[in-house]
């Protein structure tokens, strides 16, 4: 009794840990931000970014056996005031791959796979400073897929291939971290995800950006 007692106080002891770490690092946060002050103008900038896709969702092997990262191109609009803002972004994802197909002995194929994602997600800026910039992002999504897949048929004793098309909407969250080149040129990367597996047989996609920044008002 009294082992179980230590194991279950020991438990508690680490999940208040938990929440004592997870409370000072939003209390660091907040204290950042209050202590510094926000731009209040308005800002609006435009973000090509270029990708890559982490997940399994929209990728294959190349004939060596590795991953076949798919590489991702956007274009995204953000508006920003003081700590907060709005973010839209549009991005295609497109990734050829080989896929074993083989019932007794390993056949390779190729295979294609194209997605298009149409995001909105509102901005919390907590550190903004005139060299870097840090924004947590979070909203909805919209994806559309289509893949080019290949299956045995057993009937007709051969390979056949078939076009699926997958659609629907999902939740969206990232970070971004932005480093200041001039006043209106930022360097940024974040990272990204877009979860649709809840509701839609669409996947969930895990996304490493790097982005050119440019404000134009």
């Amino acid at each position: 009794l009294i082992k179980q007692l230590n194991i279950n106080i020991n438990r508690k002891y680490k999940h208040m840990k938990e929440i004592i770490l997870v409370k000072s690092l939003l209390l660091l946060l907040i204290s950042i931000g209050v202590a510094q002050e926000f731009d209040e103008n308005l800002r609006i900038s435009i973000v090509p970014k270029y990708g890559i896709d982490l997940s399994d969702s929209n990728t294959g092997k190349k004939e060596s056996g590795e991953r076949n990262w798919a590489n991702t191109l956007g274009v995204g609009l953000e508006a920003e005031k003081s700590w907060y803002g709005i973010s839209f972004l549009y991005r295609i994802c497109q990734n050829t791959y080989n896929q074993n197909i083989g019932v007794f002995i390993d056949t390779l194929v190729p295979g294609s796979l194209t997605s298009h994602f149409f995001t909105g997600k509102i901005m919390i800026i907590p550190i903004e400073s005139k060299n870097f910039t840090l924004s947590f992002l979070g909203g909805s999504s919209f994806a559309i897929t289509n893949q080019m897949a290949y299956f045995y048929n057993e009937q007709q004793n051969k390979n056949l291939h078939h076009f699926l098309r997958k659609s629907g909407f999902g939740f969206s969250w990232g970070i971004d971290l932005g480093l200041s080149v001039t006043e209106k040129i930022h360097l940024t990367t974040g990272f990204s995800a877009e979860d649709f597996q809840n509701r839609t047989k669409v996947g969930t996609f895990f996304f490493l950006d790097f982005g050119l920044k440019c404000r134009i008002y």
